[in-house]
């Protein structure tokens, strides 16, 4: 039966649906959009009650032949599909054959489907087997073109003595368009690996191993186990490597070990690491152990495995590693050969769990491993903690790993699949995709492809970032990379409202040309301009101090600001936020690390009423002669506290001292600039008995006068010259507010402050009057209760 399906193609990321958090693929599904492009291309109704069509280790699942990809399922009836698209179109055509899964009515996930294809293009496939005798059809004529896909009658493979009791069948590529098929005859606890070749020359097949692996080989002194093979991996130089683990019962946690084989002649001789070569048959007595994990340590069997740049194993499983402690929580772990010796590398850190039992062996699927152009190791996995979704691990180093989601709704049972010869030709992880084991019969099977090349491109681009100071509230935009940075629209959001429009001074502000304000609220600011603006290399652009995080005084929002731009018709890029500084929310101790003098200040945007402060120096920084104190500038009920090297202190027994954001009081010069800087400033809220911690700054006291462009202290012809020379430039000028892009905002900036010059600095002490009237409050601890201040 031939079903064909035409179907739109659209990206994961759908430009008008972004807003709403969905995108609608095909017009079929509704998907919510990943935080990476992604497409997902359905190929039509499929099988879904398990993980039949889903397995880590179905070789192959989805295959590549030139310009055209093939896939194999049971479709939604149950009956065994071949489907055939050529790359780029989302038009599959799907076969249906009269075959289905006889053998256990589609509720062992153990029938999976396999096929290979060999060099003239004729498909070979065989299904539904655990312990059964094996099923194996071939196509009745090439299968790449345009012509329909059939199959002839199921057929004997080499001899049916030689083809009973066979599960997990594995077809693999060989030079001249030969093939490899590797199954496993027995049961768990006892079973051989059996391996044949197709001569593609004569059209037929032969048995090349009787078996490679025997488990249970006389006078070993070993139990019967039973050999399970990650998937076959092929380097550059066309050597296969082959791993492995043993179990000796039917149950997961006597899986034990990772072994390790090489063959450099197509599968006909094994070697060691080390280059000696196994005996044929070999057995668990021969074989050489990668990595020792012991029984019970939850270690799953028929993984994942692939070659490096330097044609070294690379493999990708799951284990406890802490079992042999008590700790028997899974991790997906990768092992890897050096070139010296076995190494291992714990990927994930998922949360504690018991000792797990085969009930729940599904709840952690197997993982796949590749290797890029750029020998950045890959590993994709169904991540049962983020919610079940396709979830991709990279490393550069093999010990740090970063984690980005491929997917976002849960795929129940799901293992990924991939499109082996696709990945090693174009770096494109292309996977079948379907949630599965949900409790529903069928669902749309798909594909969904990920260009990892274009990703990887793209994450190591220069990018610009948002630079935020918690103590100023002032925002930057910068480009930290080594090379120009478009962008032609930005956009600043805080869901909790962290943003003050107020304090913003946009592009379009700045007098950039054509730039305007798309948005200005507390969540939201954004700006468009009618072509991109270039930050060069290093450049960085101020856009005021809109960063207002405080919801009380001392309480701080949480610091959820994000930030995207885009240019011309890519994508919108999600730029890393940086927060600096100390946040302003709280009075700060400002302090002149050159002359001493000192202010205290409500940095704060809220009002606060004290009754005492302290400030301490444990290297005896403090100078007490210098020290002007409230209550000797102020008078009033202030109290001095035995002032000292250490610590200067002052009380308020009876009363409350109110400062409003930006109200302040100079103290003298009390520090000592050749001491050490190491002030504590400390300080009673009114009604509170634990002091609180300040903010201390060391700083100039000295004022900036907008517009003094060469800092000369007026502002004159001579700052409109500096400006003129650096006007639509990235600088930094002295007495700019808005400082890296030179713009007409300086200039009404230099034009409204024409003729200023600097003021000294004068101290600002509040009027005794103000202190008079202060309301009475409760006496401080330190007063009435000796409470150390």
């Amino acid at each position: 039966m031939n079903r064909s399906i035409t179907l739109e193609r659209r990206p994961l990321l759908v430009d008008s649906c972004k807003r709403l958090g969905l995108v609608f693929v095909l017009g079929l599904i509704a998907i919510p959009s990943a935080a990476v492009d992604v497409s997902i291309v359905p190929i039509g109704g499929a099988f879904a009650a398990n993980s039949m069509n889903h397995v880590a280790f179905r070789q192959n699942s989805l295959k590549t032949i030139g310009d055209q990809q093939f896939a194999a399922y049971y479709d939604d009836n149950g009956l065994v599909t071949v489907a055939r698209r050529t790359h780029g179109s989302a038009q599959w055509d799907e076969f249906s054959t009269i075959y289905t899964d006889n053998n256990s009515g589609l509720t062992d996930d153990h029938n999976v489907i396999a096929f290979g294809v060999d060099g003239d293009g004729y498909m070979h496939l065989s299904w539904g087997m655990h312990n059964d005798d094996l099923r194996y059809i071939k196509s009745t004529q090439p299968v790449t073109g345009a012509a329909p896909i059939a199959f002839g009658a199921e057929i004997d493979m080499v001899a049916p003595l030689d083809e009973g009791l066979v599960t997990y069948p594995q077809f693999y590529d060989l030079p001249g368009g030969d093939l490899l098929f590797m199954y496993r005859t027995g049961g768990s606890g006892n079973g051989d690996t059996q391996v044949n070749r197709y001569d593609n020359a004569t059209a037929s097949w032969s048995a090349l191993h009787r078996p490679l692996f025997d488990g249970s080989i006389a006078g070993d002194g070993l139990p019967s186990v039973n050999n399970y093979p990650n998937t076959l991996a092929f380097d550059s130089q066309g050597a296969i490597h082959f791993s492995w683990t043993v179990r000796d019962t039917p149950d997961f946690q006597t899986n034990k070990n990772l072994y390790y084989a090489k063959s450099t002649d197509n599968g006909a001789t094994w070697q060691r690491s080390d280059g000696s070569f196994y005996p044929l048959p070999f057995g668990e007595i021969h074989s050489e152990i990668a990595v020792a994990i012991p029984e019970q340590s939850s270690l799953i069997n028929q993984a994942s495995m692939t070659t490096d740049a330097n044609d070294l194993p690379v493999m990708a499983t799951w284990w406890a590693p802490g079992a042999q402690q008590g700790n028997h929580t899974r991790q997906y772990m990768l092992v890897y050969n050096d070139g010296t010796d076995w190494q291992t590398s714990q990927i994930t850190n998922r949360a504690p769990e018991p000792k797990q039992g085969a009930s729940t062996v599904r709840d952690l699927a197997r993982p796949i491993v590749v290797v890029d152009d750029e020998d950045r190791v890959i590993v994709a996995m169904r991540y049962d903690e983020r919610g079940d979704v396709i979830t991709i691990a990279h490393s550069e180093d093999r010990v740090n790993w970063d984690f980005v989601d491929l997917s976002t709704e849960g795929l129940g049972t799901y293992e990924p699949n991939y499109d082996v010869d696709l990945w090693k030709r174009e770096n494109k992880l292309h996977l079948l995709y379907q949630p599965v084991g949900l409790g529903q019969a069928n669902s749309t099977l798909s594909v969904l492809e990920w260009d990892a090349r274009a990703y990887f491109a793209g994450l190591n681009a220069p990018k610009l970032s948002l630079s935020v100071d918690r103590s100023s509230g002032r925002v930057t935009i910068v480009n930290a990379s080594d090379a120009a940075v478009e962008a032609d629209s930005f956009l600043v959001s805080s869901p909790s409202g962290q943003l003050d429009p107020a304090g913003w001074i946009g592009l379009s502000d700045q007098g950039v040309t054509g730039w305007q304000t798309e948005t200005a609220g507390p969540t939201q600011l954004s700006e468009q301009g009618p072509t991109a603006l270039s930050f060069p290399a290093g450049a960085s652009v101020g856009i005021g101090s809109p960063y207002a995080n405080g919801v009380a005084f001392g309480v701080d929002g949480p610091e959820d600001l994000t930030f995207t731009y885009s240019a011309g018709e890519g994508e919108p890029v999600t730029a890393t936020v940086k927060y600096v500084g100390e946040s302003s929310n709280n009075l700060t101790l400002f302090v002149n690390a050159a002359t001493g003098a000192a202010r205290l200040e409500n940095t704060s945007a809220f009002s606060v009423a004290i009754d005492g402060y302290r400030i301490v120096s444990d290297s005896a920084g403090l100078r007490p002669s210098q020290w002007v104190s409230l209550a000797n500038a102020a008078g009033g009920d202030w109290e001095e506290a035995n002032p000292s090297p250490n610590s200067l202190a002052e009380l308020l027994p009876n009363g409350e001292l109110s400062l409003v954001g930006d109200d302040g009081f100079d103290l003298g010069a009390p520090f000592d600039p050749t001491a050490q800087q190491d002030l504590i400033f400390e300080y009673l809220v009114v009604g509170e008995s634990t002091p609180r911690r300040g903010v201390v700054r060391y700083q100039s006291l000295t004022a900036t006068l907008e517009g003094d462009y060469n800092a000369d202290g007026i502002v004159d012809a001579a700052d409109y010259t500096v400006w003129r020379d650096q006007l639509d430039q990235f600088a930094t000028l002295p007495g700019d507010v808005t400082p890296g892009l030179v713009s007409l905002d300086d200039y009404a900036r230099w034009r409204d402050n024409f003729g200023a010059t600097l003021a000294p600095n004068v101290a600002g002490v509040p009027e005794p009057v103000g202190i008079v009237g202060l309301v009475v409050a409760v006496l401080l601890q330190s007063m009435r209760r000796g409470h150390p201040l």
